[in-house]
């Protein structure tokens, strides 16, 4: 019965003896979880609140781009930097987060930007998108 309750994100089901799909990330990330299945729900997110423009730490290997999307670099696994980006952390504004890059998997392990992601951890999501994507509205203290 949980399967049908999550349709259409079957990647993302998960035994609900231990949170279901929303503590998924907490087990299991990578492709088990995240295959950039979620950028048209950011998409879709950003332009129901006006959002012209996020900060994207992203996993999957699909350009955002053909989405529609308009983005700021932050460090993330797959997606390349664009010539001359770089990323100022911590930062504020509309940020989007791969979930693997969030519990740091290949960030950290592979010493690509170690512990550049760390401060996110202070923060809740405002939302969920899909079940991979995890956003925040920081605003400046």
């Amino acid at each position: 019965m949980g399967t049908l309750r999550h349709h259409p994100d079957h990647l993302a089901f998960f035994n609900e003896l231990v949170g279901g799909p929303d503590q998924r990330y907490h087990y299991l990330v990578d492709s088990n979880l995240d295959w950039g299945q979620d950028l048209k729900g950011l998409k879709e997110y950003l332009d129901e609140r006006g959002i012209g423009r996020v900060k994207l730490s992203y996993f999957g290997t699909v350009d955002p781009a053909l989405y529609g999307l308009e983005y700021e670099w932050l460090p993330s696994f797959h997606l390349p930097a664009p010539l001359g980006a770089r990323a100022v952390l911590p930062t504020t504004g509309t940020i989007a987060i791969s979930a693997t890059n969030l519990v740091r998997v290949y960030l950290d392990g592979y010493g690509r930007g170690k512990g550049l992601l760390n401060w996110l951890l202070a923060y809740e999501p405002v939302a969920r998108i899909g079940h991979s994507i995890f956003g925040y509205g920081i605003q400046e203290r």
